[in-house]
């Protein structure tokens, strides 16, 4: 119980930062829906997932029964927020498995010729709850389980891209700066936290964090660089950005560089 215990307070920084990097991801899907009354639910469902992941390795439940158990808590947390009619106690039914599903297909035959902004209670929302408690409970997985650093956030940057391909707001700048920050934060929090469980178990013989944080810090900015390309005119902005703040250094130059280097652009993938 004692190295549980150990072993959860150890997670404790990137628990958190996973759970703020949700949060921010969530956040940013706001000029995707005509008004903000999306993000409470959105939030319920996606720390929900973050916290009975967390539960469940604080409990020490292996891999091949939690798995299995995220995912029916995030299928009841689902029902819980957006059809609470349909569930019986806090299990979901037939009938709330057959209306997630109808939203899935809904949301999916739509989401070609959805327009910014939609309603915040139309199946995108419902749609976009139930991805980022996936991805909520994929982060966590693959942070705490698998033991992967850039692999955590991933699953948050996939959602990021996707509500950037609907967005055209400049201020998708600024979150995309602070989604980076907190994403370089948890792969650097996680390699420490994983080199020291490692140097725990087998000995100081392993390289220190510190000597491969650069590295990762390097795959976190160029993942930026990705999200950045996938934004809409996403370098004309950081080109616009720097003129109209009078900014000397080679931000725009820079932003071109790494935008041109990614290939990335959801308008010409048809997403």
């Amino acid at each position: 119980m004692n190295r549980a215990r150990a072993r959860l307070v150890d997670t404790l920084a990137p628990t958190v930062t996973a759970m703020a990097l949700t949060t921010l991801t969530a956040l940013a899907l706001g000029r995707v829906f005509s008004d903000h009354t999306y993000l409470r639910p959105m939030l319920t469902v996606a720390l929900g997932a973050h916290a009975v992941a967390v539960l469940l390795r604080a409990l020490r439940v292996p891999s091949w029964l939690a798995l299995p158990l995220l995912a029916f808590t995030l299928v009841a947390l689902v029902g819980a927020v957006y059809y609470p009619t349909t569930m019986w106690g806090p299990f979901p039914t037939g009938r709330c498995i057959h209306a997630l599903t109808t939203d899935l297909r809904a949301a999916l035959k739509g989401f070609a010729s959805a327009v910014a902004p939609v309603a915040s209670a139309s199946v995108f929302a419902r749609s976009a709850a139930l991805a980022l408690g996936a991805a909520a409970m994929l982060a966590d997985t693959f942070a705490f389980r698998s033991h992967g650093r850039l692999e955590s956030v991933i699953p948050a940057g996939v959602i990021f891209i996707t509500a950037s391909a609907l967005d055209t707001d400049h201020r998708q700048l600024g979150l995309l700066t602070a989604w980076v920050a907190l994403a370089v934060l948890q792969v650097g929090l996680l390699r420490i936290t994983h080199t020291s469980q490692s140097v725990a178990w087998l000995g100081p013989s392993r390289a220190p964090a510190l000597r491969t944080l650069p590295q990762d810090v390097a795959h976190v900015v160029h993942m930026g660089g990705i999200l950045l390309a996938a934004l809409p005119d996403g370098v004309q902005k950081v080109v616009e950005f720097s003129r109209e703040n009078a900014l000397h250094f080679d931000i725009a130059d820079l932003a071109v560089a790494v935008a041109v280097l990614q290939f990335v652009d959801l308008r010409h993938i048809g997403v």
